[in-house]
């Protein structure tokens, strides 16, 4: 009976641990929301600096329209699904590419502070984050939005 009762007890632990890996907290909202804006800021700064949603989706569509920044629509877009699935692992991130889960819930508990939050602020940090864009890009190499086109 004791046997039982250990193994029942590590089997709680055990799917306590998974779950809690699987689920989306605050802090891995605040981790990715920082790792977003870095990158952003860094190297997508016509992004960063947007005064408005509207002109983000200007820089966007001269991105598009622009055969010389062609490139940078692109590898902006390409990094979307890897920061999810870094950030929350591949079950959560598909739900929310697919719309299946939501992070807005998460967001609007979040200041304006915290959601503007970076941790880079010199070149050199920008360079070092770089070995983590690549990182990214490597790591996870499989993009579900570029199936759909």
């Amino acid at each position: 009976m004791k046997k039982f009762g250990i193994i029942l007890l590590l089997e709680l632990l055990f799917t306590t641990a998974v779950a809690k890996e699987h689920s989306i907290s605050m802090d891995k909202v605040r981790n990715y929301i920082v790792k977003s804006n870095n990158i952003t800021m860094c190297y997508f700064p016509d992004i960063w600096f947007a005064k408005s949603a509207e002109e983000r989706q200007q820089v966007l569509e001269r991105w598009q329209s622009n055969a010389t920044e062609k490139h940078l629509l692109s590898v902006y877009q390409s990094l979307h699904y890897p920061l999810l699935v870094d950030s929350f692992g591949v079950e959560n991130a598909n739900a929310i590419f697919e719309n299946q889960n939501d992070l807005a819930p998460y967001l609007n508990k979040l200041s304006q502070k915290e959601k503007n939050r970076v941790t880079a602020k010199t070149e050199q940090d920008c360079k070092k984050l770089w070995k983590e864009v690549e990182r990214l890009i490597i790591s996870y190499p499989s993009m579900p939005f570029a199936e759909r086109e």
